[in-house]
């Protein structure tokens, strides 16, 4: 049964400027072209969010204590994992998932904490969310290992990241010995074709510079838009004149940037009676002024990491749109459509294209972000879905 013609006139498509007419005829977009018309709400990509932490979300509920600081709450992780079963996992990952669903999003990249040799728990629990999702959100899995861990089983550990389809990842933190335990991490990464995702410089500490470090071997190894680095903290305070340095290196080797806003401003500079000075945002204007591929993601949510949150990219940009003052009318692609490209999707709203987007009944972004009671369609191949 095919699916019925759709008109809408008049809809703002973020990243084109004026207002747009749009046919959709089975389940795809048939037409778009000008319009004069000025009020037919937002018609947006679905949402991509391409660093979410599914394997320890929704333990906040249970965890008493607080986290005042990045490694306050990896321990009151680590404590709660006693807890971890497959039917825990299952359970909080699937109603993560389906909070992302109803609030726009198609394609979810999510990091499963690897600490010990053996496959986790999660990763196993995860893959089989990722098969029942398929189809309605594109799920990839990364892995999460401590960056000792990844380079002396950087074997065993790409082989099963390689079979599984997935993302060979670390955490990286002024590690001794950084270029030898980074060396074999991308010469393997290389050899099986593999993307590298990394937790790097999560905090306030002028010393961190494993960012430099990635961005020298992935010249080295020539894997360009290969790479993606998360968090970067230390970069809001590191030397300006390095950091300029530093960003049109990723810029030239197409190493993407994604930042946290969420978390990182919840635990950087967290001091007990202390209002906080330093956020710890990485410079994400510089860095997309100098052409690196900046995205914004949610992180964690309901976890040590972060309590509060519910999967709600509308939620993490808004944040970022007001701790860095970005222009929300030219920053929507860093959680639509530049996310969706890195995670091997296309959801860029052209003709030819599935009919799978948003569609929001306000008539600017700055409406959208208000919060002020708007409401939202969800279109999945041509058809509402929610």
């Amino acid at each position: 049964m095919k699916n019925k013609d759709y008109r809408f006139e008049g809809v703002i498509i973020p990243g084109k400027k004026g207002f747009w007419d749009i046919h959709i005829k089975n389940g795809k977009f048939k037409t778009i072209s000008t319009s004069s018309k000025r009020t037919g709400g937002i018609l947006s990509p679905r949402f991509a969010d391409i660093h979410v932490h599914l394997d320890k979300t929704g333990t906040a509920k249970r965890i008493k204590e607080r986290a005042g600081t990045l490694f306050d709450a990896i321990e009151l992780m680590n404590r709660d994992k006693e807890l971890w079963t497959q039917d825990d996992i299952y359970n909080r990952a699937t109603e993560a998932v389906n909070s992302a669903w109803s609030n726009g999003t198609g394609y979810i990249r999510t990091h499963v904490d690897w600490i010990k040799p053996e496959t986790p728990k999660a990763w196993e629990v995860l893959k089989d969310i990722r098969n029942e999702w398929k189809g309605r959100i594109e799920i990839q899995i990364a892995s999460l290992c401590p960056i000792d861990l990844l380079a002396e089983r950087i074997d065993e550990l790409a082989k099963i990241v390689k079979a599984d389809n997935a993302i060979l990842g670390g955490f990286i933190y002024r590690n001794e010995e950084l270029s030898k335990k980074l060396k074999p991490v991308f010469e393997r990464a290389k050899r099986s074709d593999l993307e590298l995702d990394f937790h790097v410089d999560e905090g306030l500490d002028k010393e961190a510079n494993g960012f430099d470090y990635i961005l020298d071997f992935t010249e080295k190894f020539n894997l360009k838009s290969r790479v993606l680095c998360s968090h970067a903290c230390s970069l809001s305070i590191r030397d300006n004149s390095r950091v300029e340095t530093l960003l049109k290196m990723a810029a030239d080797q197409e190493v993407g940037l994604t930042c946290l806003p969420t978390t990182n401003l919840w635990l950087q500079d967290n001091i007990v009676d202390k209002t906080p000075k330093y956020r710890g945002l990485a410079p994400l204007i510089e860095a997309h002024k100098a052409g690196v591929s900046v995205m914004i993601a949610s992180d964690n949510c309901q976890d040590a990491f972060y309590p509060f949150g519910n999967h709600n990219l509308i939620e993490a940009f808004s944040t970022a749109v007001l701790a860095a003052q970005l222009d929300e009318r030219t920053w929507f692609d860093s959680i639509t459509s530049l996310p969706a490209t890195w995670m091997g999707g296309d959801n860029n709203i052209r003709e030819g294209e599935e009919a799978s987007f948003l569609r929001f009944n306000v008539n600017s972004f700055d409406q959208l972000l208000s919060r002020s009671g708007y409401n939202f369609e969800i279109w999945h191949k041509g058809k509402i879905v929610g």
